[in-house]
């Protein structure tokens, strides 16, 4: 394909996915939040028990990650919607809008990652040299799949990317900009991930602790435990006043 045809390509495909953005936000504020996710789990769960009744074959044609991926990408972008978009005056639940919410979220899926190949394919040089075009379009669906399965490490690194067109009005509204948001972000997810390291480390200090105490003490590791237990119990009880 010569380079004005994948510019064609790459507009016409921009056109439909802005197209299909645009429905599925109409979809996603016209039904009660609740309602709709719950639609969402209930079909991820259904296809994944009726997965387990098929044989290897069609598992391997039809795999459990792409059904994930797929949920993820709609999840995403429903936040997306309702963080965004004012509840309306009316919602009603409606099995059919929900069934052709998914299609489109699927085709919105399939639509950004061709666009993400179209866009990359006439790279003909770069800071990786040849290779960059390579690089390009596997650095663009590594941001559509991120949808849902980022890494927690680069979590401020993409909110940094997608708030910074926005960093006026997130100013304007907020007081704050998206510089400082994401790095909000990136330190919740820090919070996640070191917390529960530190935890372990701290467990470990612990029983470290209780391992040379109890060579110290030239006893068993289980009676020293007993002999802890004990005396926090009877802490305990003092700072309670008691068995009552």
């Amino acid at each position: 394909m010569n380079e004005n045809k994948l510019k064609e390509s790459a507009a016409s495909l921009l056109n439909d996915m802005k197209s299909t953005a645009a429905r599925m936000r109409e979809l996603i504020v016209a039904m009660p939040p609740h309602d709709l996710l719950g639609y969402i789990y209930a079909q991820r769960i259904m296809k994944a028990i009726a997965d387990q009744s098929v044989d290897q074959g069609q598992r391997e044609t039809n795999s459990t990650e792409d059904l994930i991926n797929e949920t993820q990408f709609l999840l995403e972008y429903v936040h997306a919607v309702l963080a965004s978009d004012a509840d309306p005056t009316a919602m009603k639940f409606d099995e059919a809008q929900c069934t052709e919410l998914l299609e489109l979220s699927s085709k919105l899926l399939k639509d950004a990652m061709w666009f993400a190949m179209a866009t990359s394919a006439d790279t003909k040089d770069g800071i990786f040299g040849p290779g960059t075009a390579d690089i390009e379009v596997q650095a663009k669906l590594n941001w559509v799949m991120l949808r849902g399965n980022r890494y927690q490490v680069l979590e401020g690194e993409f909110y940094h990317y997608v708030l910074t067109p926005h960093d006026d009005v997130l100013k304007e509204v907020y007081g704050i900009g998206a510089s400082d948001i994401a790095e909000g972000f990136q330190d919740m997810s820090d919070a996640t991930r070191f917390g529960h390291a530190n935890a372990i480390k701290e467990m470990m200090k612990q029983f470290e602790a209780a391992q040379a105490f109890a060579a110290a003490q030239d006893k068993p590791l289980d009676d020293v435990m007993e002999e802890w237990t004990a005396a926090n119990a009877e802490l305990s009880k003092a700072a309670g006043g008691g068995d009552g």
